[in-house]
């Protein structure tokens, strides 16, 4: 099967800010001023995959969420992220059934979270090797400093797999994927405007799943 994959990053790109405090070290690089800036959707298709044949999708009524052993999973934003994808998917021109015989698509949403940290280190004026003339000594260089933070991440993974095909699997063949990720800070409305607009990106991609 052939795959083809889209990106789409809302504010610029991580790599650039690394690249800029590479280079200028003494100062700050010009981050994005938004935490919606950092959101990024990809969404990736089976090439050889006829969506138009599709007429029926299940959808489960609950959100899978990869979490730690003992620890329990934070459900807040799983009515956007359901009602998200069963609005777009109707668009489609779909029509959604609670039959898995009946379903020509099963979509699972899965979702986890990551707690970061990270460090930069400057290094201010290094000292001067040798003095100009004697007695002159050189100068002790400054020293450099580091800051420090943290912040979390959430992910939100939506697959779609094939019911119609036969296979003897206990798998069954993935046509789509559309993948959410982005800084979950800011208040519980913000996060959840967030995870809609980017869901509703990963359909705008999709233009080819669209009856």
């Amino acid at each position: 099967m052939k795959h083809k994959t889209i990106f789409y990053r809302t504010g610029i790109p991580m790599l650039a800010a690394v690249f800029s405090m590479l280079l200028y070290s003494s100062c700050l690089p010009p981050l994005p001023d938004n935490v919606e800036d950092y959101d990024l959707t990809i969404t990736t298709f089976d090439e050889d995959y006829n969506f138009s044949t599709v007429q029926t999708y299940l959808l489960p009524d609950t959100v899978a969420h990869l979490i730690p052993a003992g620890e329990t999973p934070t459900t807040t934003f799983d009515d956007e992220i359901l009602n998200s994808l069963a609005r777009n998917l109707d668009a489609l021109g779909w029509t959604r059934t609670t039959d898995m015989a009946a379903a020509d698509i099963v979509v699972i949403a899965t979702a986890f979270g990551q707690d970061n940290e990270v460090c930069y280190y400057w290094w201010d004026y290094w000292g001067y090797y040798w003095g100009y003339y004697p007695p002159y000594g050189g100068y002790p260089g400054y020293p450099g400093y580091a800051s420090c933070s943290s912040f979390k991440t959430g992910s939100v993974i939506v697959q779609m797999m094939d019911r119609t095909i036969d296979t003897d699997s206990e798998e069954l063949p993935l046509r789509w994927i559309g993948a959410m990720n982005g800084l979950l800070e800011g208040s519980n409305a913000s996060v959840s405007v967030r995870i809609v607009n980017s869901i509703d990106q990963m359909f705008a991609q999709s233009s080819y799943l669209k009856n």
